[in-house]
């Protein structure tokens, strides 16, 4: 059996998210807070996988530096992810110590986002689930986080005891149609529902999009969802200013609707995509060393290529447009 690389939800991320929790039960944040730079050595040292995918990372963003100043940067990156670990449990914790700065501009479009229900869009990057809390302040509306519930107990069991009464109500996606209804019916109530639009699950439906130089495969869901529910695509991501202040960075809200020929569909949810991971590109690019996808994404997005080719080369893919599954079926209702 393959050894186990880096996962949020593995034993490296219990690893990591347990004792914060712990500490700041204990002694409040600042320890938490400056045992980032602490620990980074030792994943770099003991996870593995962890050293190769970060180097592929900053090579991408940052082609033209030495390898000693990526391996720097690659540190850095994983004391932030500490940082970061550490005030999405203080937020609710010791929420006098994380602040969230917003602009005005900010707020506005976040606001107009909202009305009549919302598809917000984040990413595995910055503080995505600190806008939980923000949200839910701004509009007095339950929040809705389409997420995979499979971390390892330990850090459920860690984060839920940190969260209080405030947390965003999780939609698991393996649920199928079930977490279709959810989706539909949160929208329908004028409610909020947050994606995380970076990472494509197993057996998902994806389109391509061009990234930092490269194809990327993201989910086709919240597009989908977006476009047949007709309400408001939002991108919206969170990024670190200094130790325990975040600021919101939010894009102008978006509406779109189906083509009526279904031929033209998988183009339009492709060009749709190619939107927000321009909007990711404008926040990823001043702040790389929030990148919280500790894999090489592009990497797997050939690999995943490669194998959709050989299926179609078998005759396993009756046309390029895939016949919508249950759960699309639902949502387009």
């Amino acid at each position: 059996m393959a050894r186990r690389g880096w996962t949020g939800r593995s034993l490296g991320g219990a690893a990591l998210i347990i004792p914060l929790g712990w500490l700041l039960r204990r002694c409040g944040p600042v320890l938490p807070r400056l045992l980032g730079p602490l620990l980074a050595p030792l994943a770099l040292a003991f996870l593995p996988g962890l050293r190769p995918a970060l180097d592929a990372w900053w090579r991408r963003v940052r082609p033209d530096w030495p390898a000693d100043r990526r391996q720097a940067a690659a540190l850095r990156q994983l004391a932030g992810f500490a940082r970061m670990c550490c005030d999405r449990m203080c937020a609710y914790t010791h929420r006098d110590q994380v602040r969230v700065a917003t602009t005005r501009a900010d707020v506005r479009r976040l606001r107009a986002g909202l009305r009549g229900g919302a598809v917000l869009i984040s990413a595995h990057f910055g503080a995505w689930e600190l806008a939980s809390r923000l949200l839910s302040r701004l509009g007095d509306q339950r929040v809705h986080a389409v997420m995979l519930q499979a971390e390892d107990p330990r850090i459920r069991a860690a984060i839920d005891a940190a969260m209080g009464d405030r947390p965003p109500l999780i939609i698991d996606p393996r649920n199928g149609p079930a977490a279709a209804v959810a989706v539909a019916s949160a929208l329908q109530a004028g409610e909020p529902v947050c994606f995380l639009g970076d990472r494509v699950m197993p057996g998902q439906d994806a389109v391509e999009v061009h990234l930092f130089g490269g194809l990327l495969r993201l989910p086709a869901g919240p597009f989908l969802i977006a476009a047949a529910k007709r309400a408001a695509l939002v991108s919206c991501f969170m990024v670190e200013v200094r130790p325990g202040l975040w600021a919101l960075r939010v894009h102008p809200a978006r509406r779109m609707a189906l083509p009526a020929q279904r031929s033209q569909r998988r183009a339009a949810l492709a060009g749709w995509a190619q939107i927000w991971a321009d909007d990711l590109a404008t926040v990823v690019r001043d702040h790389p060393d929030q990148w919280w996808n500790f894999q090489d994404l592009w990497r797997e997005a050939r690999a995943q290529g490669a194998r959709a080719h050989t299926r179609q080369m078998n005759g396993n893919a009756r046309r390029a447009a895939p016949t919508p599954n249950a759960t699309h079926r639902l949502l387009m209702k």
